[in-house]
């Protein structure tokens, strides 16, 4: 006569076994399963896990059978679903996280180390990061500008276990993609060659907090030469990643708001139109010298043209790629953009 346990028995922690239920083979014509009495046990433990289900008191009162219990066959113990996991406070360097928005942190600009501390509600809970560190404060390297997802796990006593995710975003710092031109233009660095790896794909400018420009790599504030950016305001961008590294990721990322330096009238090239077509017209104009060479460079520092200055001007076709170009003559610089 074999008694099977019937597979996938189980209990949350800390409740009582239930009488562990089974299925009977071998009985002959006539018998039933009154002729079985007792229960079945399994192996003793009250911990998170499986234990196997053996016979216990469970025997065949007729005397006409050989009673077997079929090996194998476990019961589990499941964690608890509890409010021993809760978290009374989620701290970043010092600043505890709002209760209705826990897991999210700005961190401030400059910032390249964060130290995070989980304080659960049950003080002898463990919290446990994604790096299997058991420790209620942790520090994450955030100096890359990216959204970082820190993992973590609050694992109380009783065995029951809550699964969390902290967001904290790095941002840009200004200087780091963000470039003037003419003191009347900025513009993001889209080169992954030299920004660090990034290819962006959207662009939302501000100035002092509002929304500025259209959706597109640089900001002017106009066509004229007297169009000037404000040297006392704070500018800043929210980027839109295209990719990382090579790999496909879409996310926003932001730019800290940082002021822009004028640079000096005297030392400046002037290049027109700026920004310019592909392939159209530009003027190049200069103080050197007749015959001075004039090259231009793309953002990967490749020369891609060049001429001599005449008349103390140089008028060129515009490269039929569009991006940053860097036009160098006699030690000065200006950068032009073709779109």
């Amino acid at each position: 006569l074999t008694v099977t346990p019937v597979a996938g028995q189980s209990k949350v922690y800390g409740s009582t076994d239930p009488t562990y239920t089974y299925e009977v083979s071998g009985l002959q014509t006539g018998d039933g399963t009154s002729l079985l009495t007792g229960t079945l046990t399994r192996d003793p433990g009250e911990s998170i896990g499986t234990y196997a289900i053996t016979q216990g008191t469970l025997t065949e009162t007729s005397g006409n059978y050989v009673l077997t219990v079929t090996p194998g066959v476990t019961f589990a113990i499941t964690p608890a679903t509890s409010d021993n996991t809760k978290v009374s406070a989620v701290t970043v360097d010092g600043t505890t996280l709002p209760t209705d928005a826990p897991n999210f942190y700005l961190a401030d600009c400059g910032t390249t180390l964060v130290q995070i501390t989980v304080t659960p509600e049950e003080s002898t809970s463990q919290v446990v990061w994604y790096d299997g560190t058991v420790d209620n404060t942790f520090s994450v390297d955030i100096s890359r500008a990216d959204l970082h997802d820190i993992a973590y796990t609050v694992r109380s006593t009783d065995g029951s276990e809550r699964k969390d995710t902290l967001q904290i975003e790095s941002r840009f710092t200004f200087a780091a993609i963000v470039a003037t031109m003419y003191n009347n233009l900025i513009y993001v660095n889209n080169n992954p060659d030299n920004n660090g790896g990034y290819r962006f794909s959207h662009y939302e400018w501000y100035k002092n907090g509002k929304p500025i420009g259209i959706d597109r790599q640089y900001y002017s504030v106009g066509d004229a030469r007297t169009d000037l950016l404000d040297p006392t305001a704070d500018y800043s961008v929210a980027v839109t990643t295209e990719s990382i590294n090579g790999t496909t990721i879409e996310r926003v990322l932001h730019v800290c708001p940082d002021k822009v330096t004028w640079e000096p009238m005297a030392s400046l090239l002037r290049a027109y139109p700026n920004p310019v077509a592909q392939g159209a017209m530009v003027t190049l104009e200069s103080r050197a010298t007749d015959g001075t060479p004039v090259r231009i460079y793309n953002m990967s520092g490749e020369l891609v043209g060049g001429g001599q200055t005449h008349n103390g001007a140089l008028q060129f076709t515009a490269p039929q790629a569009a991006g940053i170009y860097v036009l160098t003559v006699d030690g000065e610089t200006v950068k032009v953009l073709v779109e």
